[in-house]
């Protein structure tokens, strides 16, 4: 749970960052007898109320830094999002006045107007009930060459914009009829339902050790089937319990291929994924937030400093060496975003809005998975595939918290939750060099994902 001092924390770091070396310099004060300089632009200037303190987006848009095309992004925030005014800015043919808004950042007056009522939006991604799995209705296309068509006109014109593959998956936000047959309303455009399966999403996740303790050390059971549970460490031994799939134990002792969990009660290691107690990354502040992937046992833990606060088990590359050990940040938050394959790769895949989205490398995310069910097991083309309960979770614990409405945010590296990637060969990963992704100092507005592998 975040708190207001961290919250308000990031926004006077990005304050300070869109008002760092290339911003607006101070005006300097007015030379006796000297003609009064042009007052700048106003609400009054875009013909708005004089008293208009508060605007809707009109039209998703990049928040920037400064105001002017060319400023940092900081992040996107959404259509019927109502935030406060904090100043007018002027800009150019493009873009005549630039607005400023609360908690930070500019847009342009085309994308917003005014409103009398207070400030507010919603929570990104969007989740109707709370109770619900993922935000929204997910679905497989069951066959290739599934026409995909812009809107009703299309489909009677028997026009589709593209066809889609096996290899596509679409979210949906609703079913609409069209001349008595039914659609899907899809990020990819109105698709048959029949040509459709719905994806559930898996139920499981892991622990959150702030509200359900558990033991250490411990481990989860592997995730395929149950484990058998003997009396002694043997596979002779007289059976005595079995563990179902992913459920939580607690490792008392080994003894060569086998554990004890309890009193005379032994499981085969080799069906168990250990979760163990990891120091912190060289050079870590002691109190900072960090995550820790262990690729050998398929596990995460999120740590705020040295404590444990969830447990839970993940699927990190198939092939080795695709998901890549090191020590990185999470840059970039994104309520939902397209992951598909680079034109080149062997595996083609086109996945559609993947929600509660951590970007830790270019085009590597850590990131709600709703088609499959393999946590705790390798199954990625290279990011960290978590349960959507899992990856909400971890969503809204990592800092900084995505103010209301906005639904994607660029985090400075220096400000960002560590992320360590490691195995029994590389127990302390090197720093990633961000350098290296960023050679510009002012680049443009990035887009999300960079040659994406979910």
């Amino acid at each position: 749970m975040k708190t207001a001092a961290v919250a308000l924390a990031w926004v006077a770091i990005a304050l300070s960052a869109a008002w760092a070396d290339d911003g607006p310099a101070p005006s300097a004060p007015p030379t006796p007898g000297a003609a009064p300089a042009p007052a700048g632009p106003s609400a009054a200037t875009l013909g708005w109320p004089a008293d208009t303190s508060t605007v809707e987006v009109t039209t998703t848009s990049h928040v920037l830094d400064q105001p002017h095309r060319k400023a940092r992004t900081l992040g996107k925030i959404v259509r019927g999002t109502r935030v406060t005014v904090v100043s007018f800015a002027a800009g150019d043919r493009r873009c005549k006045v630039w607005v400023g808004i609360a908690p930070v950042g500019f847009l342009c007056a085309k994308a917003v107007r005014p409103t009398t009522a207070a400030p507010g939006g919603q929570v990104q991604p969007v989740v109707d009930d709370d109770r619900a799995i993922l935000p929204g209705a997910y679905f497989d296309v069951g066959a290739d060459d599934t026409p995909a068509y812009a809107d009703a006109t299309a489909v009677r014109a028997g026009a589709p914009r593209e066809l889609l593959s096996t290899h596509t998956m679409v979210r949906s936000r609703g079913e609409v009829e069209v001349d008595g047959v039914d659609y899907q309303q899809t990020n990819k455009g109105l698709v048959p339902s029949s040509e459709l399966r719905r994806l559930a999403g898996s139920s499981f996740a892991g622990l959150d050790l702030r509200t359900t303790p558990a033991p250490w050390p411990m481990a989860f059971v592997q995730p395929k089937h149950p484990v058998i549970v003997r009396a002694t460490p043997d596979k002779r031994g007289a059976k005595v319990d079995q563990r179902d799939a992913r459920s939580v134990v607690w490792v008392k002792a080994t003894q060569g291929d086998w554990t004890a969990i309890g009193v005379d009660q032994w499981v085969r290691s080799s069906e168990l994924r250990y979760v163990t107690l990891a120091p912190p990354p060289t050079g870590l502040a002691a109190d900072a937030p960090w995550i820790d992937v262990d690729l050998d046992q398929q596990t995460l833990v999120a740590y705020q400093g040295g404590a444990p606060v969830y447990v839970t088990l993940v699927s990190t590359g198939r092939r080795k060496g695709t998901t890549p050990v090191g020590t990185y940040r999470i840059v970039a938050k994104a309520a939902t975003t397209r992951m598909a394959a680079e034109a080149d790769e062997a595996s083609q895949y086109d996945v559609g809005e993947v929600p509660w989205a951590l970007r830790w490398k270019s085009g590597l995310f850590l990131h709600a998975a709703y088609w499959h069910d393999s946590f705790g097991d390798k199954k990625s083309h290279g990011c960290v595939n978590l349960s959507p309960r899992d990856a909400r979770a971890l969503y809204e614990w990592a800092t900084p918290i995505a103010p209301i409405g906005w639904s994607e945010l660029e985090i400075l590296v220096d400000d960002a939750v560590v992320v360590r990637v490691r195995d029994a060969t590389h127990p302390d990963p090197p720093w990633f060099d961000y350098a290296k992704e960023r050679p510009n100092k002012k680049p443009k507005a990035p887009k999300l994902p960079t040659a994406p592998t979910p």
